[in-house]
């Protein structure tokens, strides 16, 4: 039956609605819905179980700073004979008070006093050289070595100037 516009009424028809559809339009907006819940769903857990287990994914810092070592090898240029063994080094800090004074003349007319303050080090050293053959010990298993070192002695203090220091002067 047609329409005095000349349009065609709808008719039924025998096929059944979901044939009408393109195969496009199979993924409704449900239907997506759905699919991307169960991925966030399953990522979630999965995230779940890598943070009980401890394991973190690095993901690489772009704006991370890096050195990166060229230099070459160290070179040996020289070995010297090592005879002395340095077994202990002390700082020392020591306060020198001085008056330099006459028993005749008093001190206001005569006299000089300084207070110093030295600062240096004193090393403990063994002498290797003063070893001799029966100094080593090898035990019968051959897996053990004594060796008897001589007394340490001290060596000669070296006063460093540039801590040393003068704190008070009287003339």
């Amino acid at each position: 039956m047609n329409d005095e516009s000349g349009l065609d009424r709808p008719t039924r028809s025998t096929r059944s609605p979901r044939s009408l559809r393109s195969p496009s339009s199979r993924l409704s907006p449900l239907r997506l819905i759905a699919v991307v819940a169960v991925v966030a769903v399953v990522v979630l857990v999965l995230a779940g179980i890598a943070l009980v287990a401890g394991w973190r994914p690095s993901l690489p810092n772009l704006f991370e700073e890096r050195t990166v070592d060229r230099s070459s090898p160290a070179v040996l240029r020289s070995l010297e004979e090592l005879s002395d063994y340095h077994a202990a080094s002390a700082h020392f800090e020591v306060v020198v008070d001085l008056e330099k004074d006459s028993k005749w003349i008093p001190d206001a007319l005569r006299g000089e006093r300084t207070l110093f303050v030295g600062v240096g080090t004193v090393d403990s050293v063994i002498n290797f050289g003063a070893l001799g053959k029966d100094a080593v010990t090898v035990s019968p298993d051959r897996r053990a070595v004594t060796i008897e070192l001589p007394n340490p002695t001290l060596s000669r203090p070296e006063l460093d100037l540039d801590h040393s220091y003068v704190v008070a002067r009287q003339r």
